[in-house]
């Protein structure tokens, strides 16, 4: 029935001018996958015209499948893409989605970012900027009220295990599989495993994670940062 409704709804996307391009990706991919629990990760290009009209029009449609669909949507205009712009994500999060997607409308926008360069000095930033955040989280001390970000900074410190393991040579976008290979091959902590369970996610945890991923790159790339 979901796979249904979902077939509709992207039919419904289909019909509105200035969409370029429709992926899917993440989780959705899987064979095995639960719509009745997990997000659908969606991808819209659009391109740089009536930006605010095409986006009410996105909202509209989304608000008559979300009692039925878990919709996670990103639109992003063509200069975003171009220009490799995607704030308060990773440096590699349109590098992984061209990898690994499943293009239902449109052409392949994503194409030409297959062969981007990701460099270490990116990805340095991006550890930096979630250690600075995981210290602020420990230091306040409250785990109780602090949840939500204890979770933001888990999903994406694993996110960034990840793309340092890519600049080790690997690339790997299962999560586990991924901090299980990085951790083989970089003798980092085996505790870091406990990233993928949110209920063993502690403020402890989370710095030490971090300011250990932060070290390492200092350690193997400091010529290049």
């Amino acid at each position: 029935m979901t796979k249904l409704e979902l077939d509709k709804f992207l039919n419904e996307l289909k019909k509105i001018q200035g969409i370029i391009s429709i992926y899917l990706y993440g989780s959705i991919l899987n064979p095995n996958f639960d719509y009745l629990k997990k997000d659908i990760d969606i991808l819209i290009i659009a391109n740089e015209k009536n930006q605010l009209k095409l986006i009410k029009k996105i909202e509209k449609i989304k608000n008559k499948y979300s009692l039925i669909l878990i919709l996670d949507l990103g639109i992003r205009f063509t200069t975003e893409i171009d220009k490799f712009i995607n704030i308060n994500r990773p440096p590699t999060a349109y590098f992984g989605i061209a990898h690994k997607n499943k293009l239902v409308f449109g052409k392949d926008y994503l194409e030409k970012i297959k062969n981007i360069k990701i460099m270490p000095k990116d990805i340095f930033i991006r550890v930096c900027n979630l250690a600075q955040g995981c210290r602020g989280i420990y230091l306040s001390k409250d785990e109780k009220n602090s949840s939500f970000w204890i979770n933001y900074q888990r999903k994406w410190l694993i996110v960034a295990f990840l793309e340092v393991l890519y600049l080790d040579g690997v690339f790997e976008l299962n999560k586990e599989k991924g901090l299980k290979l990085f951790i083989k091959n970089s003798s980092a902590p085996k505790k870091i495993l406990n990233l993928l369970d949110s209920e063993k996610t502690t403020l402890l945890l989370l710095l030490e994670s971090s300011e250990w991923l932060r070290e390492y790159l200092l350690k193997n790339y400091s010529s290049q940062i």
